[in-house]
């Protein structure tokens, strides 16, 4: 049996121009164990947000010992048999405001991978011409994980320290070029580093090319996170202190007009290739993806919209191994709701 208690005090300051928000809180609660050895635990924990609103683009948020009880709990997934890891949707506020400037093609950046945080900083920038996103935090508990090319290991670790630098400079409303570095550094010597240039370009109301390239260079820790004696390659599932290097590219030309929509996309990834601070659970593949595909809109009484589309994809290995491909025809269509009037 327990209970427990959250008192929250909320501190909202305005000085120079600056707006300060400070929420210290203090949550505790009794645990009574009769089954055990019949003692009471006093459960105690402290800590505060801050929110500094420098002026209307930048604003610097803190959090200590943060407490995430409110937040919305995960719907079940199942599990069964998925051959990698599911990721969950972020419900934390601190770590969802700005987290748009972190979308990828490629999931280099899962949020959630910082799991149990003791503290955690964020730098949030929007202007007109560029984007500025700094994120650093010490997390109790750190999540691992070890992509192949077929399915994923996962584990619950020690303590780590991460950080993501997001920058973004946009050309105008439709093209933008961006940087990104993130690293992650573990309690005896193992860390994880990440690097990324991507881009987007509209060369007119029709042509989009979109680009991301990625290296990462990595030391397991030694730790019994992962239980497993497979291997990848020439390298090993179990954390036994590998140096692994690895990259990746994303490239995407589309052309979309009212009634054609089609695009050709490339996907490599090398067989050392990992984010930590991301959700990657496959690796060692290069795929190619062509789709076309015919849209029209009569709007008539019994026919809203249809489509007909055709994809192609092509997927083998890092070392040019097939391993699938597939062809998809699809027709769909959008039908009106009928709808009768009777007079009485």
């Amino acid at each position: 049996m327990g209970s427990n208690q959250k008192l929250i005090w909320d501190f909202p300051l305005k000085k120079d121009g600056a707006n300060i928000s400070m929420i210290p809180y203090i949550t505790a609660g009794i645990n009574n164990d009769y089954i055990n050895n019949g003692k009471t635990d006093y459960l105690r924990n402290i800590g505060f947000d801050m929110k500094f609103g420098i002026n209307s683009g930048l604003n610097l948020d803190l959090t200590v010992n943060p407490d995430f009880s409110q937040v919305e709990s995960d719907a079940t997934k199942i599990d069964i048999i998925s051959p990698t890891a599911i990721n969950y949707e972020e419900k934390r506020p601190f770590f969802n405001k700005g987290i748009d400037a972190l979308s990828y093609s490629l999931e280099v950046f899962y949020s959630r991978s910082i799991n149990n945080p003791t503290f955690a900083s964020k730098i949030f920038n929007q202007g007109r011409k560029s984007r500025l996103y700094v994120l650093s935090a010490f997390d109790e508990q750190t999540p691992y994980l070890v992509p192949t090319q077929f399915e994923s290991y996962s584990g619950i670790g020690g303590k780590s320290f991460g950080n993501v630098l997001r920058y973004q400079n946009f050309f105008n409303s439709k093209s933008q070029i961006g940087l990104l570095a993130s690293n992650r550094f573990y309690d005896g010597g193992a860390y994880g580093n990440l690097f990324g240039l991507d881009g987007l370009f509209n060369f007119s109301d029709n042509w989009k090319f979109q680009f991301e390239i990625f290296l990462n260079s990595n030391k397991e820790p030694i730790a019994d996170w992962i239980n497993s004696e497979k291997k990848f390659g020439e390298y090993s599932i179990k954390l036994d202190g590998e140096k692994i290097n690895g990259n990746a590219i994303f490239a995407s030309i589309r052309r979309d007009t009212r009634n054609w929509r089609s695009f050709i996309q490339y996907t490599e990834m090398s067989d050392g290739f990992r984010s930590e601070l991301g959700f990657i659970t496959t690796n060692n593949l290069k795929k190619y993806t062509l789709w076309h595909s015919y849209y029209d809109f009569p709007e008539k009484d019994y026919l809203k919209s249809y489509r007909i589309s055709l994809r192609h994809d092509f997927e083998y290995s890092f070392f040019n191994d097939i391993s699938n491909f597939s062809d998809t025809f699809v027709i769909r269509n959008r039908m009106h709701a009928l709808r009768s009037n009777m007079e009485t």
